[in-house]
């Protein structure tokens, strides 16, 4: 399977700086999805096989695990699955696809690691599997985005099974009382902040994952402009054009608006933020939306309102990251690839994927819609108005991962907006010859 289409630049820190954006991909499940029913699933000729799954517990991605392993334990096969937070997969992804012989079959996977582990072949390429088995399973229906994001110099490497996407959340209630619209650029958005800070019960309305995504905000608006880390001519770092202090200053002068501690806020915090009432807005990815819409979970989920995140300018590109989770096979499993392979497909079928809605946004298209899921139509909006996955490049995550703490200091106030990029032109440069 070539994957030849187009894809635009976005920011997911690649193998190196898998811990920093470990919220990126949900972690800090609230929902265990143990209603998953069994699908149909094919292991056939198999025999008494023990298939060990790595995949970190979330709300989102729970739903695609729990279909695996009930769906595909019988006949002989048993799917063996453990518990674990995001942080102990990545711990356990570097460790077992750095043996000869690992300890996994099947590894969940994300887009910004998928060029670090392709390129160093510690993953099977995918392209094959996925034309012998596109009809039987349906996986054209699988969205072309997710697919590019699964994917490295042209071959597929992980089975999409659903995206998160940089998406704003906010109090309707709230913006209601004041009179405020959704915002659709940076400006209306501090406007918005700004009257409900005015109002006088929410000090500090807007929230940021700042903690694990300041790199991701910076180069999402980036991006808006037609600019990015690399210059694509030159291939050194592209910080210290207009762009990019555009970018930061448009992220620094949002710190009035934000808690004091917004430093120390990852995407856990923000939902907390929100939860609890402390904040009316947040830009975070659509892997957390379905809690914030749970009222077991918050007395606020009824009042909680989503949209595209807003651009710089009216009517320009939005600012909004796509992130794809999937499933990969480590080159060093000494299990049949084919079988591995029909197991995942089943667990990305159309009933499977209904049944992950409204808890996460699936590969497959046409499952999640406005009707089945709040958030849905936000995450289609952005789609189609510039969120993206990131570029499949191993350059990435080493620069983002080197950037990040410098872009931190500035929106923080802890240094100006110049000399933090001067000195991430630094860090980034240094970071291409590491």
């Amino acid at each position: 399977m070539a994957i030849i289409r187009s894809f635009k630049p976005a920011a997911i820190l690649s193998v190196v700086a898998l811990v920093s954006v470990a919220t990126a991909c949900s972690a800090g499940s609230q929902s265990a999805g143990s209603d998953i029913k069994a699908v149909d699933c094919d292991v056939s000729g198999a025999g008494n096989v023990k298939v060990s799954l790595l995949s970190y517990n979330s709300s989102a991605t729970d739903p695609f695990s729990n279909a695996l392993v009930k769906s595909c334990s019988k006949d002989g096969v048993e799917v063996k699955h453990a518990p674990i937070d995001f942080a102990g997969q990545y711990q356990k992804t570097a460790t077992t696809l750095a043996g000869g012989q690992g300890t996994y079959d099947i590894i969940g996977m994300y887009s910004g690691a998928v060029p670090g582990y392709a390129s160093t072949e510690k993953l099977m390429p995918l392209g094959d599997l996925f034309d012998k088995y596109a009809d039987e399973y349906g996986l054209d229906e699988l969205d072309p985005i997710m697919l590019e994001g699964m994917s490295y110099d042209g071959e597929l490497y992980a089975l999409p099974t659903m995206s998160n996407v940089m998406t704003l959340v906010y109090r309707e209630d709230v913006f209601e009382e004041l009179d405020l619209e959704p915002p659709t650029t940076y400006d209306e958005m501090v406007t918005a902040a700004e009257k409900i800070q005015d109002a006088g019960e929410i000090k500090s309305p807007l929230a940021l994952p700042l903690a694990d995504n300041s790199s991701t905000m910076f180069e999402q608006l980036l991006r808006a402009q037609g600019g990015g880390y690399l210059d694509p001519k030159t291939k050194k770092p592209a910080l210290d054009t207009p762009e990019a202090k555009t970018a930061l200053q448009t992220l620094a002068d949002l710190r009035p608006l934000m808690d004091p501690e917004v430093a120390a806020f990852d995407q856990p915090r923000v939902q907390q933020q929100l939860m609890n009432g402390k904040a009316a807005m947040a830009i975070m990815y659509s892997g957390r939306m379905a809690d914030l819409s749970n009222p077991k979970l918050t007395p606020y989920a009824e009042n909680f309102a989503f949209a595209a995140p807003p651009a710089l300018e009216k009517g320009g590109p939005i600012a909004s990251t796509v992130s794809v989770d999937g499933w990969s096979i480590p080159a060093n499993t000494d299990i049949d690839a084919d079988l591995l392979f029909r197991m995942m497909a089943a667990s990305v079928s159309a009933e499977a994927s209904s049944q992950a809605v409204p808890a996460a946004f699936p590969a497959r298209e046409g499952i999640a819609t406005e009707e089945n899921t709040r958030y849905a139509a936000a995450v289609q909006e952005a789609l189609a108005g510039g969120a993206a996955t990131p570029p499949m490049e191993t350059w990435l995550g080493n620069m983002q991962n080197a950037t990040s703490p410098l872009l931190l200091q500035a929106i923080i106030g802890q240094t100006s907006v110049d000399e933090a990029l001067a000195a991430s032109t630094a860090s980034a440069e240094k970071a291409l010859t590491d």
